[in-house]
C-alpha cells in the first residue's frame, strides 16, 4: 500500500470528507480523509464504494443539438415571448443531456402533435399534470414549444381505491409576465370544478389555507 498527495476537490470514498491522500490497493486507487488514511495505516479497516469510469460527455454539436435546433425555430417562427423562449430552451437543453423521461416525453409529444387534437389534448394534459407550472403550445419542426402558466388548479380526491371524493383543491399561482386577474382564477376553479362534476356555489363562510413556495403562491 502506498499513498501520494491528491490534488483537487475530490471527496473520501469511505466517509465523504473531503480527501487528502490518495491509497492505491491491490484492486483500486481511492481517495481518503486523513482519518480514514490513519485507520487503515494502523491495521484497522475501512468500507468504501471502488471508483467507477465516468461515461465520457458526447461531443458539444450532439450534446447540444436540440438547444440549437429550438433556438433556430423560436428565431424563425418570430417568437419573442420570454414566456415561450425560457421553457421551450430549457426543456431543449435537458433532452440534450440524455434524460429519458424528458425525451420520452417529446416523443410523445411529437407524435401526439401529428395524430391530431385529440390525443394533442391528451398528451398535453399528462404533461402539465407532471410539469404544472409549464404546457406545451405547438410543435415546429419536431420542437415542442412550451408555455410558463399564471396558474393552475390540482384536485385531489381520498386515497382510497376505486372511490372518487374530492378531498382537497389545490390552486398554484406562479411568477408570471401577465398575472392572473381575481376573475380569471375564479373562472378557472369553477371549470375545473364543472369539469369534474363537483357541485358547488357561493358560500358565506369557508376555510383555506396557503403559504409561498420559491417564488409563488400556494392555496
Amino acid at each position: 500500500m502506498s499513498t501520494s498527495q491528491q490534488e483537487g476537490d475530490e471527496r473520501c470514498a469511505s466517509c465523504g470528507e473531503p480527501a487528502t491522500t490518495q491509497f492505491t490497493t491491490e484492486l483500486d486507487n481511492v481517495p481518503l480523509c486523513e482519518d480514514c488514511s490513519d485507520r487503515l495505516l494502523g491495521g484497522g479497516t475501512i468500507a468504501y464504494s471502488p471508483p467507477t469510469e465516468k461515461a465520457p460527455l458526447p461531443p458539444p454539436e450532439k450534446r447540444f443539438a436540440d438547444l440549437f435546433k429550438a433556438a433556430q425555430v423560436l428565431l424563425r417562427e418570430g417568437i419573442a415571448e420570454e414566456d415561450q423562449i425560457y421553457p421551450t430552451l430549457a426543456f431543449a437543453n435537458e433532452l440534450g443531456q440524455g434524460l429519458v423521461d424528458f425525451i420520452e416525453e417529446k416523443k410523445c409529444l411529437v407524435a401526439a402533435w401529428k395524430d391530431g387534437s385529440d390525443g394533442w389534448a391528451q398528451a398535453v394534459d399528462r404533461f402539465s399534470w407532471r410539469h404544472p407550472s409549464i404546457r406545451p403550445a405547438k410543435v415546429v419542426d419536431g420542437v415542442v414549444i412550451l408555455e410558463r402558466v399564471p396558474v393552475d388548479l390540482r384536485i385531489h380526491d381520498y386515497p382510497v381505491q376505486g372511490v372518487e371524493v374530492p378531498r382537497v383543491v389545490v390552486l398554484t399561482v406562479y411568477p408570471h409576465k401577465r398575472p392572473p386577474t381575481l376573475e380569471q382564477i375564479a373562472a378557472r376553479y369553477d371549470k375545473e370544478l364543472l369539469g369534474a362534476n363537483i357541485p358547488h356555489a357561493e358560500a358565506n363562510k369557508g376555510r383555506f389555507e396557503f403559504s409561498f413556495r420559491e417564488g409563488y403562491l400556494l392555496i
